[in-house]
């Protein structure tokens, strides 16, 4: 699996709390994503690859059409949020993963407060 990352700047969520975003564009992904334990495993490889040794807690999965379909994780540590994590597949295949992460959790690694 190969990530293609760029950092975004948050624009209008930043008053929902949101401190950046990393959008990356997963190629070269041989494993399809059939079930959750999948998802779970696209997901950690990524964070691992983004230096993320936190695991991701699982909060919900939705169908978008009949060939889309996105994964949502939370990335939690000693009980508060730092990032949502959405995982979208087409036909099965990991295609994209978009990282927002939280203010707070900027400010904890010394990150600007936008």
């Amino acid at each position: 699996m190969r990530l293609e990352c760029k950092s975004l700047e948050p624009g209008p969520l930043s008053e929902k709390g949101v401190g950046g975003i990393i959008d990356c564009r997963i190629t070269d992904s041989s494993t399809p994503v059939k079930h959750l334990s999948d998802a779970y495993g696209v997901v950690e490889l990524a964070l691992r690859a983004l230096g993320v040794s936190t695991k991701p807690v699982f909060t919900e999965n939705e169908n978008i059409g009949d060939s889309y379909m996105l994964y949502k994780f939370h990335v939690i540590e000693e009980g508060v949020s730092l990032a949502s994590i959405r995982l979208v597949t087409h036909n099965e295949r990991p295609i994209r993963l978009v990282i927002t992460i939280d203010k707070l959790a900027m400010s904890m690694m010394g990150g600007r407060d936008k």
